[in-house]
C-alpha cells in the first residue's frame, strides 16, 4: 500500500512575511464585536475552502491579510436566515436550526424538562440566544387575550431582560487576543494553503512564546482551531445586541 508523502515544513524563510505586531493587544483590543465577527467569518471561510481545494485562491486572500490581519475580506460563513413574511425587527418566528442549538445547549447544561430556556441559561452560555426569548403563543385564544397576557409577560420578565451592555464577548476575545489566537490560526492557514505543515519551534518563535512553558502556550494558542469556527461565529452573530434596545 503506496505511503502518502510526508508534507515539507514551513522554514523561517517562508514566514518572513509575518509581524506579530500587526497582532498586538493594542491594536486587536481596539476592534469591536462586529469587527471581530468579520474576521470569524472570514478565517472560517478560509479554511471551508481549503477544505474543498480551493488553495491558489485562498493564498491570494492570505495576501491581503498579510498587509494587515484585520482587513475585511467580505465574507459570510453562515447561512444567514431567510426572512420570514411574519418577521418584524423585534419579533421573529423560530426557525428549525434555532431550535437544534437550543436544544444542544440544554443538553450541554443538563436541563430539565420544565427548566425555562431563558432563565436558565447563563448569560454567554447560550450559543448565541443571550438577547432573546422563546416563547409559546396559544392561536386559540382572542387578539386580545394574547395582547394581555403578552403584557403581562413582559412586565414579568423586565427583571430578567439581559444587559445588553454586559462585556461577556469582549471578555472572550480579550482571552483569544491574549492566548493568540489570531495569528496563530492566520500562520495554520497558510500552513495548509501551502500543503506543508507548520513546526512548533517556528510557532514558538513567530508568536514569541519563549519561555519555561512554550509549550503549554502553544497548545493553548491551538485551541484557536476549536474556537474559530462557524458555530462561534453565529453565536457571536446572534449576540450582537439591538444598537437601540427597545424601551
Amino acid at each position: 500500500m503506496a505511503t502518502r508523502p510526508k508534507a515539507p515544513s514551513l522554514t523561517e524563510d517562508d514566514l518572513d512575511w509575518f509581524d506579530l505586531a500587526k497582532y498586538s493587544a493594542e491594536r486587536l483590543g481596539s476592534l469591536g464585536l462586529r469587527a471581530w465577527l468579520q474576521i470569524l467569518d472570514d478565517r472560517v471561510a478560509l479554511k471551508r475552502q481549503l477544505e474543498v481545494g480551493a488553495h491558489e485562491h485562498v493564498l491570494k486572500q492570505l495576501q491581503i491579510l498579510k498587509g494587515d490581519p484585520t482587513t475585511s475580506l467580505n465574507t459570510t460563513t453562515t447561512s444567514t436566515l431567510v426572512p420570514h413574511g411574519t418577521d418584524t425587527p423585534t419579533v421573529k418566528a423560530i426557525r428549525v436550526s434555532q431550535l437544534r442549538t437550543m436544544v444542544n445547549v440544554a443538553e450541554r447544561l443538563e436541563l430539565g424538562g420544565s427548566a425555562c430556556y431563558d432563565l436558565s441559561v447563563p448569560l454567554g452560555q447560550g450559543d448565541g440566544f443571550d438577547f432573546r426569548a422563546h416563547i409559546s403563543v396559544d392561536f386559540l385564544a382572542t387578539k386580545a387575550q394574547i395582547k394581555k397576557d403578552f403584557e403581562t409577560w413582559l412586565k414579568a420578565m423586565s427583571p430578567h431582560r439581559p444587559d445588553p451592555t454586559n462585556r461577556v464577548y469582549e471578555d472572550k476575545i480579550q482571552q483569544w487576543i491574549s492566548s493568540r489566537y489570531l495569528p496563530y490560526f492566520d500562520l495554520h492557514l497558510f500552513a495548509l494553503a501551502n500543503r506543508a505543515s507548520l513546526p512548533q519551534t517556528l510557532v514558538v518563535a513567530k508568536l514569541d512564546l519563549h519561555g519555561g512553558r512554550a509549550a503549554d502556550a502553544v497548545k493553548t494558542a491551538e485551541r484557536s482551531l476549536e474556537v474559530f469556527t462557524w458555530q462561534t461565529a453565529e453565536a457571536l452573530r446572534l449576540s450582537l445586541p439591538p444598537t437601540s434596545p427597545p424601551a
